[in-house]
């Protein structure tokens, strides 16, 4: 559904499209847009203007992630913040990286002509002079060539110099010298605020997810330190009664013991009972024969 289309991936599809089937893929995404209420978008992508092939090409480099593109932006940046230790090598360096991007570039037009790559390589000299510009072949929204070759480069390639053809439409009137910069890009703008605006919703959800997983973490140590707590009053617990069991088995012993020393103790106290019956009964006996001894004698 229209109301659901991301704008950035339908602007990269559009951008992919070959120039001549360029009008009809945006006034299709134009119609989606209005048909689903997003009337702002669909009036920015309408007034998108067709690029020519040159430029279409140029944008192939980011939309296709070619690997020329890359060194070209890094050899930009190095000329730009002028040159390092060394200028002459840092613009040869660029003049190369010009080439390679150009030569690619070239590659995915078809039909193909003579003049393709010595036209790409100065459009791209004009390019990369401009700062903004540079930014746009970066992502793809290449929309026109800027004013020639700012950096001097000249040609990157050899061949017959690169012609102008006639502009389609006709030339705009002369602006007043306080439109000499560039209009704003609004459809840019608007997708740099939705852009923000996910950013900060996305930061929100990770801050509140954070919060959330600190509150666990602190439920968690003190549910730990609970445990550790129970832990200790288990383990005294357990050494008090290993101590009660121990002084119980102590005085266990020690009844035992005298049991033991009682029985022995009335053992011999029976003994002795039956030894003093025996003396008695032979002392008893010994008096019986001795009074009959007597008595015979009187």
């Amino acid at each position: 559904m229209a109301d659901e289309v991301d704008l950035e991936e339908a602007l990269d599809a559009l951008y992919a499209t070959p120039p001549e089937d360029f009008t009809a893929a945006r006034n299709g995404l134009a119609k989606a847009l209005k048909g689903a209420g997003r009337k702002d978008e669909a009036a920015e992508v309408t007034a998108l203007h067709k690029p020519n092939r040159l430029v279409w090409a140029l944008d192939q480099l980011a939309l296709h992630r070619d690997p020329t593109l890359a060194p070209l932006l890094e050899a930009v940046e190095v000329v730009r913040d002028g040159g390092g230790e060394d200028a002459k090598t840092a613009v040869a360096n660029l003049r190369e990286a010009v080439a390679d991007a150009a030569r690619a570039a070239a590659g995915r037009l078809d039909p193909k002509r003579p003049t393709d790559r010595p036209e790409l390589a100065a459009a791209l000299n004009a390019v990369v002079a401009d700062a903004a510009a540079a930014e746009r072949l970066a992502t793809g929204r290449l929309l026109e060539l800027p004013a020639p070759d700012a950096f001097g480069l000249g040609p990157s390639l050899p061949g017959p110099a690169p012609k102008r053809r006639p502009e389609p439409k006709a030339k705009p009137k002369p602006r007043p010298a306080s439109t000499d910069t560039p209009p704003v890009d609004q459809l840019a703008v608007r997708r740099a605020e939705k852009r923000r605006t996910e950013a900060a919703k996305t930061d929100g959800g990770a801050q509140r997810a954070l919060a959330r997983a600190e509150k666990a973490a602190a439920d968690e140590a003190e549910a730990v330190q609970a445990a550790e707590t129970e832990r200790t009053t288990a383990t005294e617990a357990v050494a008090a009664a290993e101590a009660a069991l121990a002084e119980a088995q102590s005085a266990l012993d020690m009844a035992e013991a005298a049991s033991v020393g009682a029985a022995e103790s009335q053992q011999r106290a029976t003994a002795d009972q039956s030894d003093a019956q025996e003396r008695a009964g032979a002392t008893a006996a010994e008096l019986d024969e001795a009074i009959t001894e007597l008595e015979a004698l009187t």
